[in-house]
């Protein structure tokens, strides 16, 4: 059973592919193409009730209207199964080199206990499902070699309240991302990129660089560390606690026309009551649909 636990939004180690997640400015951010992408991810494979998390992201930009973006997120962490549906818009302005865009997104924010007690009786307030209306904000600045976020999830800090199984209280959340893309040869492109994610009782910091070959691989290094959500596994009920994070994550991927698969894995350093984490993997799908 749940007594009050803070929910907070799962860790990607694949931001920098998957920004519409955090950021709904991004919609549309590339008049060019319709970019669609899926990602899945599997962490801490140690626990038996590890987080496992799946999105799926829509976005392009159009004519007289903007950018408008479609996001679907599914998860588990614990006993606790997470749904997410958020449709975002976005419009930009020129400014300077590069363009200066700011989006909104609203949908709807579903969490289920299946394994808690349904209630039992007329005056029995036990619920093992609520749904509540979410929403995000953001600003995203670009250029040709320079790219900065700033976003806010949950700004309504939706509560979930399963009566007599407890309540979930999700925070409101912060990214910010600064980034750049360096062609330091004919065949190599640098792009370094530092992330972080706060709330009032959480912050985590990403920062490393991937590298993109010949415009057909992509390799990456990152560090992850601070304070990330764990759960309870005892409990088996969703509930979080704090802890230190710290991770190593190797991504590796190819680009292949309009089509981009990228793998990570993600190596843990730190131990939970004794006991290794262990890995998080982590796959990521990218199709560009081009405009004619």
């Amino acid at each position: 059973m749940l007594s009050t636990a803070q929910a907070q939004d799962p860790t990607f180690s694949q931001f920098m592919f998957n920004p519409l997640y955090y950021n709904p400015a991004y919609a549309g951010s590339d008049s060019t193409m319709v970019r669609s992408t899926v990602v899945y991810r599997n962490q801490w494979t140690n626990f038996a009730f590890n987080p496992v998390n799946g999105v799926f992201a829509i976005d392009g930009r159009f004519e007289g209207i903007g950018g408008l973006g479609l996001t679907a997120a599914a998860g588990r962490e614990g006993s606790l199964n997470t749904l997410q549906v958020k449709v975002a818009y976005a419009n930009h302005l020129e400014l300077g080199n590069g363009e200066l865009r700011a989006g909104v997104d609203l949908g709807l924010h579903n969490k289920n206990l299946p394994n808690a007690t349904p209630a039992a009786a007329p005056n029995d307030n036990s619920s093992t499902t609520v749904s509540n209306f979410d929403m995000s904000a953001g600003v995203y600045y670009h250029t040709s070699t320079v790219q900065l976020g700033a976003s806010s999830t949950h700004v309504v800090e939706p509560a979930f309240d399963f009566g007599n199984n407890g309540s979930i209280n999700t925070e409101r959340q912060y990214f910010f991302t600064l980034g750049f893309n360096i062609e330091a040869n004919d065949q190599t492109t640098v792009a370094p990129i530092i992330f972080t994610k706060t709330s009032a009782s959480n912050t985590e910091i990403q920062a490393g660089s991937n590298f993109i070959l010949n415009q057909k691989l992509i390799l990456g290094g990152f560090y992850r560390m601070g304070n990330s959500s764990d759960f309870d596994e005892s409990a088996n009920d969703g509930s979080e606690d704090e802890l230190v994070g710290k991770s190593i994550n190797i991504i590796a991927g190819f680009i292949a026309s309009n089509f981009q698969i990228t793998y990570s894995f993600d190596r843990s350093i730190v131990d939970v009551n004794g006991v290794a984490l262990g890995p998080s993997h982590e796959l990521r799908l990218t199709y560009h649909f081009i405009k004619g």
